[in-house]
Order: C-alpha cells, then sequence, then structure tokens
C-alpha cells in the first residue's frame, strides 16, 4: 500500500429508496434479530428463499483499479444467487484449490506455508481457474485514461447516473 491508497464500496439499488435506507441501518443486533425471527418479520432455520428465486438472484463485483500514473483497469467477477449456490461454489473449490493443487498454488511456489493469507494471494490463478469452470464470470478491461474524451463523457455519464439511481455507501 501507499500513502495514496484509498479504499471505498457503493451498492447500486436502482430507484429503490426502501432498500437503501434499510441498508444504511445495518444490521440490528443480535437479540433484536432473535425477536423479529421469533415475530415472524425474519425467516427461521430452514426457511430461506425458494429455489424459484434463488434462480433468479445474481451478484456482480465490480473493483477498480488506478496506479500512480493513472492507468485504470475494471475487474468484475459475477455469478448466480451469492446467498446460497456462489457462496457453496467458493468455499468448495477452495478446499478442491488446497487439497489437489496445492503446489501449484501460488502461496505454494513463494514458499509461504502459514499466516493469515487472502484466497486470492493464496490459491490465484488455480481458484480463478476453478471458479471459472464452476460458472463464476472473470471480466477485465482497461478504462479510458484521464483527460481524453472518452473518460470526459464517461465521467459525464457517471455523475447523470448518480443523479438518478440510489447508491448505499458501505
Amino acid at each position: 500500500y501507499s500513502k495514496e491508497f484509498g479504499y471505498n464500496e457503493r451498492m447500486v439499488l436502482g430507484d429503490n429508496e426502501k432498500a437503501a435506507r434499510k441498508l444504511a441501518r445495518g444490521s440490528p443486533p443480535a437479540e433484536k434479530r432473535v425477536e423479529m425471527r421469533e415475530a415472524g418479520r425474519l425467516p427461521k432455520q430452514g426457511e430461506g428463499p425458494s429455489a424459484e428465486i434463488r434462480a433468479k438472484s445474481f451478484f456482480k463485483m465490480m473493483f477498480v483499479g488506478e496506479s500512480e500514473s493513472g492507468q485504470r483497469l475494471v475487474t468484475s467477477v459475477s455469478g448466480g444467487d451469492p446467498g446460497y449456490t456462489e457462496t457453496a461454489k467458493f468455499v468448495s473449490e477452495s478446499a478442491l484449490s488446497l487439497a489437489l493443487q496445492r503446489d501449484q498454488l501460488p502461496a505454494s511456489l513463494l514458499g509461504l506455508r502459514g499466516g493469515v493469507l487472502t484466497p486470492a494471494f493464496a490459491m490465484g490463478h488455480v481458484l480463478k481457474a476453478r471458479l471459472h469452470n464452476a460458472g463464476i464470470e472473470f471480466k477485465h478491461e482497461r478504462l479510458p485514461q484521464p483527460g481524453s474524451k472518452l473518460w470526459d463523457l464517461q465521467r459525464q455519464g457517471l455523475r447523470t447516473n448518480r443523479s438518478t439511481s440510489k447508491l448505499a455507501s458501505t
């Protein structure tokens, strides 16, 4: 990291103001969630979303990186229902990477044998390939350079979209 390192998250919610307010409040404390479950306002264990709802669910995360020279890159990761299906893929494919391809993992190739490593650093390309084969989509693209006409148009479009969409910072 450097002195210029910055990090933030946003969630695009379209025009759903109620969802934006709910997300801005955060999760209630554990005791309150117990009360809400008992009152029928939260699902009980085993009462999650139906298969039909899960089949319609999806996620898309976008990561934007910018170098000190201004070079920008966007990577997106997307897939189906993040609460059940895709979480199981991430956990299972991570376990299989560790069990079956340990000698090919970036951490192993660097001789790292302990400590706390993120899955991306520890398993890198091996995990990415497994996740891709399991249906998780990864896309990479370079963004226009600051000061270019395309950059200016894109920035103008982002400002326009931000004024019509609700964004909740987390």
